[in-house]
C-alpha cells in the first residue's frame, strides 16, 4: 500500500513540475549580482614599493610579481634595448653565476623569471626567504655578462634575418610602424638599430628603470601581512634608486583615408591581411568592457562573430579571420584580418571593410551581444577560482584608477549594456574608411589592392615597417 502511494506521489509531481517549465523557451538568466570577495591589503614600503597582498593560505605556496613603475619612451637609434635587457636579466649576479642562479632555483621547486618590466617568483611557503633572496638579489644586482650579452644579440641577429620568410611578422611591424608614427609603439628593431646597442647602455637601462619607486609588488599566497612586511624590509629594504622616467605621449591621429600598404613575399600562394587603426583608449578608460564585447561580437574569438561567420563559413576565403583588440598604458588600437588565397585577397578586403562598417550602421542583435556577455560572464566568474585574481584586481583598480567597486559590480555593468550602447562605442572609436590596410604576400596582387587607397596608391615597406626606398 505504502509503495502504491509513493509511486501516485512520483507521478504527480513529475507531471507538476512538466507542467511548470516550458521547454521551447529558453530560460531567463537571474539578475546578475554584486561579487563578494575579500579586499587585498595595499601598504607602502619606506623605500617606495607599493604592496598589494591577497592572503590564501589554502595551499603552502606563495608567489611575487615585482613590476616597475617606470613608462618606456622612445629607443631611437637603439630600439630593442629593453627587450635585450629583459632577456639578460635572469643571466647572472654578482654573486652568482646564471649556472648558479638555475642550480639554487631548482633545488627549491622555485620558478622565477624577469623581464624588462617585472620580476616574478613563486615557491613552497617553506622556501620562500630562499626564493627572496634569489628574487632580491636579481632585482638589484643583475651584472649582465659579456658572454651572455653576446649570445643575444647573436639570437636576434639571426631573428632578424629571417623576418623576409615569416609573413606575420613583418604583417606585424607594419602593424606597428603605421599605427603608431612617432610614438613608441611604432618603433622596431632593425640589424642597424641592434648593432647601435651596447652592453654599457643595457647596464644603464637596467640602473633607471629597476627603482623601488613607483613600483608594484603584488603578492599572493600563505602570508600575512606582518610576515610580508618583515621579509620585505629585509630583502628588498635597502634596494635605491631615483624616480622613473614617466614620459606622456599623445593619441596618434586617425587617417584622413584609407591607405594601403605592402610588403613583398616573393612566391607567395597567399595573403597575410591586417587592417587596423590605432583608438584613444588607454587601460582604465570607462569605455574598456563595452569595447571588448563589440570586439568579441566582431570577431574576437569564436566560430559564431561577424567575421568568422562571412569570411569563412560563408564566403570560405580562409580558416579564420580575427579582430583583436589591444589596449595598453600609451594608446590602443584595433586590428583584423587573416590569412587568404592570391585569389581572393582583394575579395577578402571587401568584406572585412564592409564588416566594420556595419559596425557604424547596424544595431547589433540582442542574440549576438547575448550569447557574448554569457561568455564573458562565465569566463570572469571562473577566474574568482583562481587566487592571483583578486590582487590582479586591485592592482588594476590602484594603478589605473579604477573605481573600488569596479570587478565587484562587473557583472552588472556587463549585464547593463545595451546593443545601442555598442553601436554608439562603434560610431565613437571606430572610422570610416579610414584604416590602414596592410597586405604581406606576391606582388602580383598590387593591382588589386589599389582600389582600397584613397589615393589609389600603394606604399613598399620593408620587412621592418619602414617604407622602401
Amino acid at each position: 500500500m505504502i509503495k502504491v502511494y509513493l509511486l501516485t506521489c512520483l507521478i504527480f509531481l513529475t507531471n507538476w513540475f512538466s507542467a511548470q517549465v516550458n521547454r521551447n523557451e529558453m530560460p531567463k538568466p537571474t539578475a546578475p549580482k554584486t561579487i563578494g570577495f575579500k579586499d587585498s591589503e595595499i601598504f607602502t614600503t619606506k623605500n617606495g614599493i607599493k604592496v598589494i597582498l591577497s592572503e590564501n593560505h589554502k595551499i603552502p605556496k606563495v608567489s611575487l610579481d615585482l613590476r616597475m613603475g617606470y613608462n618606456p619612451g622612445f629607443e631611437g637609434e637603439k630600439v630593442g634595448l629593453g627587450a635585450i635587457m629583459g632577456d639578460l636579466i635572469m643571466s647572472g649576479t654578482n654573486k652568482r653565476t646564471k649556472d648558479q642562479l638555475d642550480k639554487e632555483v631548482d633545488f627549491i621547486g622555485a620558478s622565477l623569471s624577469a623581464s624588462s618590466t617585472n620580476v616574478f617568483l613563486s615557491c613552497l611557503t617553506k622556501h620562500l626567504e630562499k626564493g627572496l633572496d634569489l628574487m632580491s638579489d636579481i632585482t638589484m644586482n643583475a651584472n649582465f655578462p659579456t658572454s651572455e650579452f653576446d649570445r643575444i644579440v647573436n639570437q636576434y641577429e639571426s631573428s632578424l634575418l629571417s623576418y623576409k620568410s615569416d609573413a606575420d611578422a613583418m604583417a606585424q611591424n607594419a602593424l606597428s610602424t603605421v599605427n603608431f608614427p612617432n610614438h613608441p609603439y611604432g618603433e622596431t628593431m632593425t640589424p642597424t638599430s641592434l648593432a647601435a646597442i651596447k652592453l654599457e647602455d643595457i647596464k644603464n637601462n637596467f640602473k633607471a628603470c629597476f627603482t623601488p619607486k613607483g613600483a608594484y609588488l603584488v603578492i599572493v599566497g600563505d602570508i600575512n601581512r606582518a610576515q610580508a612586511e618583515a621579509m620585505i624590509e629585509k630583502y628588498f629594504g635597502k634596494w635605491t634608486g631615483s624616480a622613473p622616467t614617466m614620459p606622456s605621449f599623445e593619441n596618434p591621429i586617425i587617417n584622413n583615408g584609407n591607405q594601403v600598404y605592402f610588403v613583398n613575399k616573393p612566391g607567395a600562394v597567399q595573403s597575410v591581411i591586417k587592417i587596423a587603426f590605432p583608438i584613444s583608449m588607454r587601460n582604465g578608460s570607462k569605455d574598456n568592457l563595452k569595447m571588448n564585447v563589440l570586439n568579441d561580437v566582431f570577431g574576437g574569438g569564436g566560430f559564431g562573430t561577424r567575421l568568422m561567420q562571412n569570411l569563412r563559413e560563408d564566403k570560405a576565403y580562409t580558416y579564420g579571420c580575427y579582430s583583436g583588440l589591444n589596449i595598453e598604458d600609451n594608446g590602443g588600437w584595433v586590428s583584423a584580418g587573416g590569412n587568404f588565397r592570391n585569389a581572393v585577397t582583394d575579395s577578402a578586403i571587401t568584406q572585412i571593410l564592409m564588416e566594420f562598417n556595419r559596425l557604424n550602421a547596424e544595431v547589433i542583435t540582442d542574440k549576438e551581444i547575448g550569447l557574448t556577455k554569457a561568455v564573458k560572464a562565465g569566463n570572469f566568474s571562473r577566474s574568482l577560482e583562481r587566487s592571483q585574481t583578486v590582487a590582479r584586481f586591485a592592482f588594476n583598480i590602484e594603478k589605473y584608477g579604477l573605481p573600488k567597486d569596479y570587478y565587484k559590480t562587473y557583472l552588472q555593468s556587463l549585464d547593463a549594456i545595451t546593443p545601442a550602447d555598442l553601436q554608439q562605442i562603434a560610431k565613437t572609436y571606430i572610422p570610416t574608411n579610414n584604416f590602414n590596410i596592410i597586405v604581406v604576400g606576391n606582388e602580383e596582387i598590387i593591382e588589386k589592392i589599389k582600389r582600397f587607397d584613397s589615393d589609389g596608391k600603394v606604399t613598399i615597406l620593408d620587412e621592418f615597417g619602414h617604407v622602401k626606398k
